[in-house]
């Protein structure tokens, strides 16, 4: 029989439980608890996520995830054999950006979708780095246009740093 102090977690629709209070402070210990998604209580009387959710996409364009870095202060170049793109990154994400234009062309530089390379350069701290992106999205707004980026993964900031 369970008591009210126990405690259940969830994972993929399934349940796991009851464990009291101890056994879930030596799982937190162990690094165990990350492996679940959900924790039930009595006294919440409901399911309730183990993670906090991350940050609101808008509130902060340029400081998104787990990261301090201040992405304002980074110079970006989009660049192709032919083309030279130079811009503020915005909405950086684990999966892509998006680059605000700094020239106000007559239309679009580059195609979509295509590859082409992303140069990102901190001139704070004097280094830079450069990597691969798909252009998967361009559109016009205030009259920049946004250049939206996929990447593979999200560059480690302490490379650009």
């Amino acid at each position: 029989m369970s008591s009210t102090e126990d405690v259940y977690l969830g994972k993929s629709g399934r349940i796991y439980g009851p464990f009291s209070q101890g056994e879930l402070d030596d799982l937190s210990a162990k690094g165990q608890l990350s492996q679940y998604q959900w924790i039930w209580s009595h006294q919440n009387q409901c399911w309730k996520s183990i993670e906090s959710p991350p940050p609101h996409p808008l509130h902060n364009p340029t400081q998104l995830g787990p990261s301090t870095q201040d992405w304002s202060q980074v110079y970006a170049i989009a660049f192709d054999s032919s083309h030279l793109l130079r811009g503020q990154l915005k909405w950086i994400t684990e999966t892509g950006c998006t680059l605000i234009s700094e020239q106000k062309e007559e239309g679009p530089i580059f195609p979509v979708p295509v590859k082409i390379r992303l140069n990102l350069f901190d001139p704070v701290h004097k280094n830079g780095i450069t990597l691969s992106v798909l252009i998967t999205k361009i559109d016009l707004h205030e009259g920049h246009w946004n250049y939206h980026f996929r990447w593979e993964k999200r560059p480690e900031l302490k490379k650009i740093l």
